[in-house]
């Protein structure tokens, strides 16, 4: 008999069979498709999907990877904290707004970049000791006195004395020096000396520029060291190498009972021709 008060009756017609979740037999018979003939107003409505409850188990499971994500983000953001202040964006001064990255890419140029600043050592010292450095031709009087060669010298002081290197001089019957602007003098050999590869001429000339001389006991290791000299001579002009000194009081055995003391070590190069030239420090000082 019909509870009159359910509202669940079956609204099928007569002789349609009901269907019964055969899994919940007291429970909602399974969905099916109503019958063509059914009235629209008689059509049940379709039930929406229900998604199945999660167990509790895999519940539980998602637990260490939601912390072992956690821990990873915190261990991302502390490395790019590191980075960001070994960069110099959390400075002080640029703490309460973000530093475009131009400025952190100047500031890093300006503090491990230091050939700027060396380049203008070499520039004030080129135009401090170039007027000081001459051609050196050496040859005979035949030869026009440039038929052996040539290399480089340093004038000393006002009264016309050249210092070069005895290998330049050596051998030769004449010599002849050559100043930037390219005034030529005939020199006279003063002296030269083999072991310490000096040699000093002499010239009459009315307007000098002298090099300064430097004291050695002031020299440190790791200071400039420049090297200018004509490796070409008066072609291109003076050229200017720049290095670091070394190392002081070196001695040199020539292995023939003969020794240097005293010696500078420095790695400027030296170009070929230029023997002869200048060393002289960051103050362009001999």
């Amino acid at each position: 008999m019909d509870d009159p008060y359910d509202d669940r009756q079956d609204l099928r017609p007569a002789g349609e069979e009901r269907v019964v979740n055969q899994l919940d037999p007291w429970g909602e018979p399974w969905p099916e498709p109503p019958p063509a003939d059914w009235p629209d107003d008689a059509r049940p409505e379709e039930a929406s999907p229900v998604s199945p409850p999660v167990p509790e188990g895999r519940e539980a499971r998602r637990w260490p990877l939601l912390l072992a994500a956690l821990a990873a983000a915190v261990v991302g953001g502390l490395i790019a904290v590191g980075i960001l202040a070994l960069a110099g964006v959390l400075d002080s001064d640029s703490a309460e707004t973000t530093s475009p990255p131009v400025t952190v890419i100047e500031r890093v140029r300006t503090e491990l970049v230091p050939q700027e600043a060396a380049t203008d050592t070499a520039q004030a010292v080129a135009i401090k000791v170039v007027p000081s450095i001459v051609t050196v031709t050496v040859g005979t009087p035949e030869g026009d006195c440039q038929d052996l060669g040539s290399g480089s010298g340093v004038v000393l002081d006002t009264e016309g004395r050249i210092a070069t290197n005895h290998h330049v001089v050596d051998g030769s019957q004449c010599q002849r020096v050559i100043f930037q602007d390219g005034a030529t003098y005939d020199a006279t050999l003063l002296g030269s000396d083999s072991l310490t590869d000096l040699a000093v001429l002499d010239i009459d000339a009315a307007t000098l520029t002298p090099i300064d001389i430097g004291v050695a006991e002031d020299l440190a290791i790791g200071e400039a060291t420049i090297a200018v000299g004509n490796p070409l001579g008066q072609v291109g002009g003076a050229s200017l190498t720049v290095g670091v000194l070394s190392a002081l009081n070196r001695e040199v055995d020539f292995g023939d009972g003969s020794y240097l003391f005293g010696m500078l070590q420095t790695d400027a190069p030296i170009t070929q021709g230029s023997s002869g030239g200048a060393l002289v420090d960051a103050d362009g000082k001999l």
